[in-house]
């Protein structure tokens, strides 16, 4: 763990190229990159917030500014972002942190895949491989070789090159991604339903539901809709991953919430954001 100072404020985020990627992943959620300042500024009562996918723990800081006396539940199953979340939240009340994987289906265990073992050494970009699987059922089988697929894309478009400037870039590639790339190592890691911890902290309803889980937000929204705590959520903050998911999300939400869903072309991921549409829930 390390210190990362921004904007005068200090957080802990990862060692090593770990917390470079938390930084990237800070300092938008600090520019109201989840669009919680437009609820402030309507005057909405904000008590009840659910954080999932925590990292580590700049979405709760940043709504626990605009909201000081919410109580969240923040989930997030990699220790080592647990660690740092706990740290930079210390000096918060009515937190509710798990050390857990939320999934769609009533199941204990889950195989997280440790993608920040290898490739990019990113590791916020850790999966559920069950529910990637269900998704795109050949994603999980790499080591998360993001630059194999790059240079299987970039081998063919070279072809029309001569064979000097080819064995050059098969060279770099070699030299500079595949000799340092390592199995994605993948563990088993408790899961639960949201449903349950809603139910252990006594949430009566949601006011902002705040999701970025890599690939399972959609079966998590499935869940919800199914157990009717769509109905009782005002506002949905999303991320999607992987194109197959974006049916099940539009259906989830479909019934209950009005949305923007970000779908730029090529884009495998994006935003979502989304209100509820049923007048009595903004009586709550």
């Amino acid at each position: 763990m390390q210190e990362l100072k921004i904007n005068s404020h200090i957080f802990f985020v990862r060692d090593g190229v770990a917390g470079c990627y938390d930084e990237r992943m800070i300092r938008p959620v600090l520019d109201d990159e989840y669009k919680m300042q437009a609820i402030k500024d309507d005057n909405h009562v904000v008590r009840y917030i659910v954080d999932i996918g925590s990292h580590v723990g700049i979405f709760t800081i940043a709504a626990k500014t605009l909201f000081p006396a919410a109580h969240i539940i923040a989930a997030d199953p990699d220790p080592t972002a647990c660690e740092c979340y706990r740290k930079n939240t210390a000096h918060l009340s009515n937190i509710h942190l798990h050390e857990v994987a939320l999934v769609g289906d009533s199941v204990d265990t889950v195989h997280l895949r440790q993608t920040g073992l290898c490739g990019d050494q990113n590791p916020a970009s850790n999966f559920v491989v069950e529910a990637v699987e269900s998704l795109d059922p050949e994603f999980p089988k790499v080591a998360f070789g993001f630059e194999d697929h790059l240079w299987a894309d970039l081998k063919e478009k070279i072809q029309a090159l001569p064979l000097a400037l080819q064995n050059m870039a098969e060279k770099y590639y070699q030299d500079n991604f595949a000799k340092q790339k390592i199995e994605a190592a993948t563990v088993p890691v408790k899961a639960a339903r949201l449903e349950a911890l809603l139910q252990e902290h006594e949430f009566p309803y949601l006011d902002i539901l705040k999701i970025d889980a890599e690939g399972s937000e959609a079966f998590i929204l499935q869940s919800l809709k199914e157990s009717g705590w769509l109905k009782k959520t005002k506002w949905v903050r999303f991320e999607w991953h992987h194109l197959a998911s974006l049916p099940i999300i539009k259906k989830a939400l479909a019934d209950t919430h009005q949305c923007f869903i970000e779908e730029l072309p090529g884009a495998v991921q994006g935003f979502g954001l989304g209100h509820n549409i049923d007048k009595v829930i903004w009586q709550s």
